[in-house]
């Protein structure tokens, strides 16, 4: 790569790489265990936070509401959730693991959080620390710049 570039481009073209390599990785795991990487992403926020609205499952996922219900259809035709109308507000919807959801959580989350943990190896707790220091601030400015974007 040429030295020549400025630094936020060369650190874009990382970020970009180092990107990619994960997120292949991380689409061959999720495979093993027969998921997707959302879907993968939502068994392990209901088995942390149990159960949740959709709407604040996408929001948490950063997606929209309608890229999330075509994954939750799918976990629902698998077994691993359902869906129920809320016991205080009928109006709305409520996502739950069902009871082969809670196994294939409690099997399948330690397994990924520990293969991540050996994509990352090479970094230390210091390094590990730092750099989601940097990519939080940097999450932070690009969600208020997006913010700003769709209130313009």
């Amino acid at each position: 790569m040429s030295s020549g570039l400025p630094l936020s481009t060369r650190v874009w073209i990382d970020l970009d790489r180092v990107h990619s390599l994960l997120s292949r990785r991380i689409h061959g795991r999720m495979a093993e265990y027969g998921l997707t990487v959302p879907q993968y992403r939502v068994l392990r926020r209901l088995g942390e936070d149990g159960p949740r609205a959709p709407g604040a499952l996408a929001s948490d996922m950063g997606v929209t509401a309608g890229n999330l219900t075509g994954v939750l259809d799918r976990m629902e035709q698998q077994g691993l959730l359902t869906r129920a109308r809320h016991e205080d507000d009928r109006r709305s919807v409520v996502a739950r693991l069902t009871p082969r959801g809670e196994a294939e959580y409690a099997r399948i989350v330690p397994e990924v959080r520990a293969y991540v943990a050996g994509l990352l190896s090479p970094l230390d707790e210091r390094d590990l620390a730092h750099l989601q220091g940097v990519l939080e601030r940097l999450d932070a400015h690009l969600c208020a710049d997006a913010a700003e974007e769709v209130s313009a």
